[in-house]
C-alpha cells in the first residue's frame, strides 16, 4: 500500500510539473515538483523504489523537456543516489532539514547547470536572480511535500494502517 500512495504522488507530481505548473510561470521560473518530491520521500522510502521512481520521473521529464534528452534522467538518479548515502534510506528518523538543506542543494545545482549558458548573453544578476527564485518555489515545494507527507503518516498512525507509509 505504501508502494502505491507513493507512485500515485509521483504521478500527481509530474503531472503538476509538466502539464499545470507550465502554465503558471513567473518571469519564465517555475519550482521543480518532482526534484522536491524525491529529495522529500527519500526519508520514507527503500533504496529500489526510489531508484524506480527517480527513473520514472527522469524519463517522464526528458520526455517533455525542450532540452537533451537524458538530463532530468542522470540528474534525478544522481539525487536518488546522493539521497542513499546521506539520510540512510527506511529510517525512523523524519528530521525535516536534512531533505530540505539537500533540496537547496540540489535545486542550486540544476540552476546553476541550466543557466550557465545564460550568464554570456544576460546581465549576471538577472541570471542568478532567476536562479535564487528558482531554488526557493523548489524549496517551498519540498516544504510543502514534507508537511503533506508527514501528516499522512500522523493519519496512518492514528487509524493504526501499519502498511501505508511502513509503520511499525
Amino acid at each position: 500500500m505504501k508502494t502505491v500512495l507513493l507512485a500515485i504522488a509521483l504521478v500527481i507530481s509530474i503531472l503538476l510539473q509538466l502539464f499545470f505548473l507550465q502554465s503558471w510561470q513567473a518571469d519564465g521560473i517555475s519550482a521543480n515538483v518532482v526534484l522536491a518530491y524525491l529529495a522529500i520521500i527519500s526519508i520514507y522510502t527503500s533504496t529500489e523504489q526510489m531508484l524506480w521512481m527517480s527513473l520514472f520521473a527522469g524519463l517522464s521529464s526528458d520526455m517533455y523537456s525542450s532540452g537533451d534528452f537524458g538530463f532530468y534522467l542522470g540528474f534525478y538518479l544522481l539525487v536518488a543516489v546522493a539521497c542513499k548515502y546521506l539520510f540512510k534510506f527506511g529510517s525512523q528518523e523524519h528530521s525535516w532539514w536534512k531533505p530540505i538543506f539537500f533540496l537547496a542543494f540540489a535545486a542550486s545545482a540544476q540552476s546553476l547547470v541550466v543557466s550557465l549558458p545564460l550568464y554570456s548573453s544576460s546581465p549576471a544578476w538577472q541570471v542568478t536572480q532567476q536562479a535564487l527564485t528558482f531554488v526557493i518555489l523548489t524549496v517551498g515545494v519540498g516544504v510543502l511535500w514534507y508537511l503533506l507527507l508527514s501528516q499522512l503518516l500522523e493519519m496512518a498512525n492514528r487509524i493504526k494502517l501499519p502498511g501505508i507509509l511502513n509503520i511499525k
